[in-house]
């Protein structure tokens, strides 16, 4: 391992920051994201985040996280709790109450990190998530649905470790932080630093997978809320408020409850092969987590720069290239998925345009095709440059939760959503991604993602519903969708196969 941090800039780092990094680099050709994260205990488990760009390529950058420096978690009902965890692993503890949003930007600007020289996007970034429900802390809803227990509103953390594959170069950066407290010697924080790490990647190159076959384990039992009658009522219930002119399109969901006491890691391995997507996030802690492969962006920041990419539109893939290419074109020229589609473009437009600078918010992209496992969508990309005066927390309040999730008008259709969907959604059709100490984000929306809450997992699925919808054809298309998460866990507990581990 070649040390990134000399002596010296170690040195003067401690004289700026409270905390401080440290890295070396090794090469990335023996070691993949995969093992390093299958490596570590199950308690110093944190996040892997990966990506294929347009369902064909990997994406240049992946990240894996170790063990926690900070943890920022609350629900909008209780507020914000902080933990600070020192470098012996002690925490410290606070709660705050407000809004949570200004209370983690306020948090966040008081951190005296050193950001530790990542790429773009990722210096000294949060890895987390916000569930749905954080909305309830900005726009007024309804409660007609209980508190759900089983995941706060928002959960993010700063890692102790944090390793950077670069997939061009070959390299991986490792990084670790440390608090510098009044009266530490940083002489010996660098000796401990040069240690920790080349004990950290003897222990990842030493670490050997399990490749037996997965046993066979009893069926995957699914339970569906709502049942398919209460499902295709709700449709027409929607179609009423559309004509009643309430709304013009709502997205409505079903969640398919079922017990899992596998291992999250074995499940995220089967997702990232059978559906391979711009967002794919494995996030633990304790016995809680996420498993996601979501094709679709909530919104990225970069600088000035904010972003938006809306799917709206979908057809089932065929299997055969002729099929496929029929009913693309199908799914292009059909006058409802189009009107759906524009529908919402222009409420993402509108979402931007309340934090960009006037006349800089455009379409770049309109309605191009992507291809994914199961399913094809129609997908449309939005820009803005952020108005002087706005940071990245209120380009997130301005555009959660995503128009495609919800409806349009957004607030409306939320309130409908309330009214019709038998409980809170918690953390599907919220936001999953990086939140960056310089300002930036990049989160996807929490679709084609899996919950976990010790032996229990869940996953939804909606349909976008407007005037003239079927019933049938939406409930389908929520089938539709599901299916890869539902192939998922079949491999997963054995009943497909031979697949080897």
């Amino acid at each position: 391992m070649i040390n990134v941090c000399t002596r010296a800039e170690f040195r003067e780092k401690t004289k700026r920051h409270r905390w401080v990094s440290f890295s070396g680099e090794i090469l990335a050709d023996s070691l993949t994201p995969v093992q390093l994260y299958s490596s570590f205990p199950r308690e110093k488990r944190g996040f892997l985040l990966e990506s294929v760009v347009g369902g064909e390529k990997w994406g240049r950058f992946s990240y894996v996280g170790s063990g926690v420096r900070f943890r920022f978690e609350g629900k909008v009902e209780d507020g914000l709790v902080v933990t600070r965890f020192s470098n012996e692993g002690h925490p410290e503890r606070k709660i705050l109450r407000g809004d949570l949003l200004d209370l983690l930007r306020k948090e966040l600007s008081q951190m005296e990190i050193d950001p530790g020289g990542l790429p773009s996007g990722m210096t000294g970034s949060l890895v987390g998530y916000f569930s749905y429900d954080m909305v309830r802390m900005f726009e007024r809803l309804p409660t007609c649905l209980p508190v759900q227990e089983d995941f706060p509103d928002l959960s993010f953390v700063f890692p102790e470790y944090l390793a950077v594959f670069d997939h061009v170069t070959q390299k991986i950066r490792v990084v670790k932080w440390y608090e510098i407290a009044p009266g530490c010697d940083p002489e010996k924080v660098y000796d401990e630093a040069e240690s920790d790490l080349a004990l950290f990647v003897r222990s990842a190159r030493e670490h050997s997978f399990s490749h037996e076959p997965q046993e066979s384990r009893r069926p995957v039992v699914v339970t569906e809320t709502p049942a398919s009658e209460t499902f295709r009522q709700n449709v027409l219930a929607c179609q009423e408020h559309i004509r009643a002119g309430d709304i013009f399109q709502i997205v409505i969901s079903k969640r398919f409850s079922l017990d899992y006491e596998g291992d999250p890691l074995r499940l995220y391995r089967v997702l990232r092969s059978i559906n391979p997507s711009p967002y794919l996030f494995l996030i633990e802690d304790g016995n809680r987590a996420l498993v996601g492969s979501s094709p679709e962006l909530l919104v990225k920041v970069r600088g000035e720069k904010i972003e938006l990419r809306p799917i709206a539109g979908t057809v089932r893939r065929s299997g055969t290239l002729e099929e496929d290419e029929e009913n693309s074109r199908e799914l292009l020229s059909d006058p409802k998925e189009r009107a759906e589609h524009v529908m919402l473009v222009d409420l993402g437009r509108n979402d931007v345009g309340r934090v960009s600078q006037k006349g800089t918010v455009c379409v770049t992209e309109m309605m191009v095709l992507e291809k994914y496992s199961h399913v094809i969508h129609i997908v449309s990309h939005v820009e803005g440059l952020l108005e002087k005066g706005k940071d990245v927390f209120d380009v997130i309040r301005a555009t959660f939760p995503a128009g495609t999730l919800s409806g349009a008008p957004k607030i409306r259709a939320m309130e409908i959503i309330e009214q019709l969907e038998d409980r809170r959604r918690g953390p599907y059709a919220g936001a999953v991604g990086t939140l960056s100490l310089s300002g930036d984000c990049d989160l996807a929306i929490a679709i084609r993602s899996i919950f976990i809450h010790g032996r229990k997992a869940f996953f939804q699925a909606g349909a976008g519903i407007v005037a003239d919808s079927v019933p049938e054809k939406e409930e389908k298309e929520v089938q539709m969708k599901a299916q890869a998460m539902l192939r998922a866990f079949r491999i997963a507990n054995g009943e497909e196969g031979p697949w080897l581990f």
